[in-house]
């Protein structure tokens, strides 16, 4: 076979390649360069280069490792202008992109290093407004036993997420993990204002005074002082007045700047029903305005006095770690105890039962219960199919 023979040959046979190359390129769009150097001649013939190559990197498959002088020789010094060419604008757009992340860097590490700062804000210097109202409504529906945390925990990030406060949430229950057992947990929260279970900071408020009167509405929990000793506000035969915890002895008070002091509230401001008239049963100041308690449920007043249910009240709650919820109700101790079983709050993980006489207890999503399984299942598991979402009626 003559030189020129073999020079055809591989001139077809680089024109066929090109060609299936080609038409794969149009079927898969993938990149050439990967078949580089698989049919590379050791001894490649010699002769011009084809400057009309359509595809650059079958190139490399034909290139002449020593090229001859001439025409061939002349197209690698063009080809090696135009790699120059292209290095040169390589090296510049490299550059330019270089110098956009030199100034990007900057807003970056800014970027970086704002939550860290605004987690030392949040931890140093207290927690948000948002988070403060988010941990009010939420945060005493943990029912204070350690077994019971992680499914609480999982329960609180996912809300947390949905109302934007998902940081502050996280740093707030890292910090109440950090203390190991059920009684310095349940203190972390009292510090934020958050009673765990009946606790209450073991205040228990009198049902009537020293001289048999009933105690109407509570007007705070918060505990005072005077030289008479420690008292809480009360309201009693609808006069405002202070209820010492030792002997129950009531004493009226109409010091309108010391209420306003001690209540936030001035004495003309605290209700004693709603609109529908509805007797209120305790009263928490709060800066968004007066929640109350009617029956079992604390709630807000609108501005025209009507009641909007928020959440049970913490000594509505029942232990369940004895009983076995069933559809119809429950077991306790080889007794059933019929009831239907509701979701009032869609939003919270809450549940009633309803029993007849309108007797009602709550209980906590995540609280256990003795249902049988695997390992013990909590209130939320076994009701989850099974609780009706809503409450007729919830007053």
């Amino acid at each position: 076979m003559t030189t020129q023979d073999s020079q055809v040959d591989l001139e077809q046979i680089k024109q066929a390649f090109v060609e299936i190359l080609l038409r794969k390129k149009a079927e898969a769009d993938d990149p050439l360069e990967s078949v580089a150097g698989l049919f590379a001649e050791p001894e490649p013939a010699n002769g011009p280069a084809d400057d009309d190559d359509p595809v650059e990197s079958v190139a490399a498959l034909f290139a002449e490792p020593e090229p001859a002088d001439g025409p061939a020789g002349d197209a690698e010094d063009e080809d090696a202008g135009d790699d120059d060419d292209a290095t040169d604008t390589g090296d510049a757009a490299d550059d330019e992109d270089a110098g956009d992340t030199g100034e990007d860097e900057e807003p970056v590490d800014g970027l970086s290093e704002e939550p860290e700062e605004e987690v030392a804000e949040v931890a140093g210097s207290g927690y948000s407004d948002k988070w403060m109202q988010f941990l009010a409504m939420y945060g005493n529906q943990w029912d204070g036993k350690l077994p019971t945390w992680r499914v609480y925990r999982e329960w609180i990030e996912l809300f947390a997420d949905d109302r934007g406060v998902m940081r502050e949430a996280l740093i707030f229950l890292d910090a109440a993990e950090a203390e190991t057992t059920e009684a310095d947990r349940i203190k972390f929260f009292a510090r934020y204002g958050v009673t765990i279970g009946k606790q209450e900071d073991g205040i228990e408020v009198p049902d009537v005074d020293a001289d048999g009167r009933s105690v109407d509405v509570v007007l705070s929990r918060a505990k005072f002082s005077d030289g008479g000793g420690d008292y809480l506000w009360v309201k009693v035969d609808d006069t405002i007045g202070k209820i010492y915890l030792k002997g129950h002895k009531f004493l009226a008070e109409d010091d309108a700047a010391l209420i306003k002091s001690q209540l936030g509230m001035n004495p003309t401001e605290i209700p004693d029903t709603d609109q529908a008239n509805r007797k209120i049963d305790e009263i928490r100041p709060h800066k968004d305005g007066t929640v109350v308690r009617i029956k079992d449920v604390w709630g807000r007043l609108d501005q025209e006095n009507n009641f909007v249910a928020l959440y049970p009240d913490d000594a509505a709650f029942a232990d369940w770690s004895t009983r076995v919820i069933s559809r119809d109700g429950y077991e306790q101790g080889g007794t059933a105890f019929s009831g239907e079983w509701f979701k009032p709050w869609q939003e919270q993980n809450l549940y009633v039962c309803r029993r007849a006489g309108g007797v009602r207890e709550w209980a906590r999503g995540s609280s256990l219960t003795a249902n049988p399984g695997a390992e013990k299942l909590t209130v939320q598991a076994v009701l989850a199919d099974i609780a009706t979402e809503g409450y007729p009626d919830l007053l």
